[in-house]
């Protein structure tokens, strides 16, 4: 899930490995409605979360599993964006801040959104492939391009 620059609201004094509970939001970017869409009527509306949003939820729970120092209290996935309540229960590593955390777990659900939209099982598996295996791909796809003409 691409993100927008979540650096802009942090407090600078702060010590972000220290032990607290913190409430962050993490914000698609340029806030596509991607996570989770409204369905039902407008009496009865129902939220439901998109292939894309229910990836995010599992990252979410994904946290506890990386950081056993972190417990996530709270979140609800907008639209658009996420809203996380972070108990930080122990100190920390210097290496590992909180903004560290997040930009982990933002990764973690970048791949997983990429992981959606791979066009075939390959990408699906996190292999990489060669520039060599890029261009054989091009120009396979150029010939059959060209085969259709």
């Amino acid at each position: 899930m691409p993100t927008a620059n979540p650096k802009l609201k942090r407090k600078f004094s702060h010590d972000y490995h220290s032990p607290s509970i913190y409430l962050v939001t993490d914000t698609v970017l340029d806030r596509k409605s991607v996570l989770n869409a409204v369905e039902g009527s407008v009496e009865q509306p129902k939220v439901k979360l998109t292939e894309v949003g229910k990836a995010v939820k599992q990252e979410i729970f994904a946290i506890e599993k990386r950081y056993p120092q972190i417990k996530v209290l709270f979140n609800i996935i907008m639209p658009d964006h996420v809203h996380l309540v972070l108990h930080v229960k122990e100190q920390l590593s210097e290496k590992m801040p909180l903004g560290n955390v997040m930009t982990a777990w933002e990764q973690a659900c970048g791949k997983a959104y990429s992981a959606l939209l791979a066009p075939w099982p390959y990408h699906n598996n996190n292999r990489k492939i060669t520039r060599e295996q890029c261009h054989q791909l091009n120009e396979m796809a150029e010939l059959l391009a060209n085969a259709k003409k």
